[in-house]
């Protein structure tokens, strides 16, 4: 795992001290030219004085993505190239996919799985209030209760997470492997005035160069401190031991591009395709147009908050794996 990669990733740590006092500040104050600046600066200092420690012993720390969503999901379109691609950019090394199940797929039989490109995907789906590792096929059978649904996926040794924790702080259910500690969108969900803006072509296009400049920092400008799940974490754990997780939640569905179309028009779309407006071409500046040997239906304008490798870089969960397992990994 590259050390460089993981400083990177304290760049969403970095942005949690600031408000780690339990002051909540929406990401929409933290997008300021200035802020990201001060950001890059303090991520960069902190690679230089960063100094790797040699790890003894049999085993060996991993990087895992969980709650990974690829074009199997409804509302991603994320291929499996791409977020390899992303994996590797991140120093990532295991991939826990959790699509979202539907009736024309089976996403253990069908979802990504094996060893490819030195990177271990590993199938589940995000099922019923759980992040599901099945390690057999369950498509068709009726899942029942949430605790009839994780003590089936146990009784054959796979692995239930909860997922979105926000939303069922009073479950209490036995025999789970752990929880989502931190989840990049239920992070989002509080971002109202962010949100707000997304929904505006005009500020997407207004901040493009800033967004493009400083990626990561801009899309860590989300994260609070997640003081509500820990809390829940700990009073889960006095129970039962329970493994955090972190959840990236990652779509690659935030953003926007601009495509022409007829009578000099702008067919403003969101990243799945859907017609958000269309607005005549005059009416946005050709600074943000590439316009350039493009003819009529081409791509003039894209802006993608949430890349595969921004959302896997975010947070991760980290593993210890022995020599045996490292060798099945590569």
């Amino acid at each position: 795992m590259s050390y460089m990669n993981y400083c990177r990733f304290l760049i969403g740590m970095f942005m949690a001290v600031l408000i780690a006092k339990d002051v909540r500040s929406d990401a929409f104050s933290k997008l300021e030219l200035k802020k990201l600046e001060a950001v890059h600066r303090a991520v960069e200092a902190l690679q230089a004085d960063w100094r790797a420690v040699p790890r003894t012993g049999p085993f060996q720390e991993h990087r895992a993505n969980l709650h990974v969503h690829s074009h199997w999901s409804h509302d991603s379109r994320g291929s499996i190239d791409e977020i390899i691609a992303a994996a590797k950019a991140t120093g990532t090394s295991v991939l826990m996919f959790n699509e979202h199940p539907a009736d024309h797929y089976d996403f253990f039989t069908q979802g990504h799985q094996g060893v490819r490109d030195g990177v271990l995907l590993v199938p589940g789906a995000e099922s019923n209030g759980f992040l599901v590792f099945p390690t057999i096929s369950i498509r068709g059978l009726k899942n029942g209760s949430p605790q009839e649904l994780s003590d089936l996926i146990r009784s054959r040794g796979g692995l239930t997470f909860v997922s979105h924790l926000e939303e069922r702080m009073d479950w209490n259910i036995q025999g789970l492997t752990g929880v989502e500690i931190y989840n990049t969108h239920a992070d989002f969900k509080d971002e109202k005035k962010m949100i707000e803006s997304l929904r505006s072509p005009l500020w997407i296009l207004k901040v493009s160069e800033m967004v493009r400049k400083y990626p990561q920092e801009s899309y860590s400008a989300l994260q609070d401190y997640p003081s509500d799940y820990l809390k829940r974490w700990d009073e889960l754990c006095a129970i039962a031991p329970h493994t955090g997780v972190a959840a990236n939640d990652a779509h690659q569905n935030v953003g926007m591009k601009v495509r022409w179309a007829e009578g000099d028009i702008a067919r403003v779309e969101d990243p799945l395709g859907k017609l958000l407006v269309e607005l005549p071409l005059a009416t946005i500046p050709n600074s943000v147009l590439n316009r350039e040997g493009k003819t009529l239906g081409d791509e003039l304008f894209r802006l993608q908050f949430d890349p595969c490798e921004n959302s896997l870089r975010h947070v991760g969960t980290h593993l210890l794996l022995s020599e045996f397992l490292v060798r099945h990994c590569r």
